[in-house]
């Protein structure tokens, strides 16, 4: 992939050029490409609303005029039930089997094993030598 070359590149680019520093490059949901939603592309949404939305793009919180809410929902679900959730603060938000129940700590050794995309694996390995060379480095002093 294109994308992640040129990533590796400037990685690696950067770190020639730093001492005594380790770089972490890790994925945040897989890279995944996707596209940006305006919401006053959508003026019966930004009529719903109370104030702007907050927190962050991947977890928006909407603050919803009171007598608007049943009309937000309608139209939240309309226009975006197909790419996204709408959960309200009472909503008890559980962990998605697929996405996040294996988190844990793994051995250095075994990030590349169980990567399953393809194209970090590459990535994992030069970190992992990367910190292996900083870690010797270390116990030789």
């Amino acid at each position: 992939n294109e994308i992640v070359e040129n990533i590796n590149f400037k990685v690696e680019e950067l770190s020639r050029k730093l001492k005594d520093t380790v770089i972490f490059v890790v994925a945040d949901h897989g890279h995944k490409n996707v596209e940006n939603i305006m919401l006053k592309d959508y003026p019966d949404i930004v009529d719903c609303l109370e104030k702007n939305t907050s927190i962050e793009p991947r977890a928006i919180n909407f603050f919803i005029r009171e007598n608007k809410k049943q009309k937000f929902e309608v139209l939240f679900n309309e226009y975006f039930s197909n790419d996204f959730d709408l959960y309200t603060k009472e909503d008890e938000i559980r962990i998605k089997e697929d996405e996040n129940s294996d988190v844990s700590w793994i051995d250095i050794d075994k990030t590349i094993e169980v990567s399953r995309e393809e194209q970090m694996k590459v990535i994992y390995q030069k970190l992992n030598d990367k910190l292996r060379i900083i870690n010797n480095k270390g116990s030789e002093q």
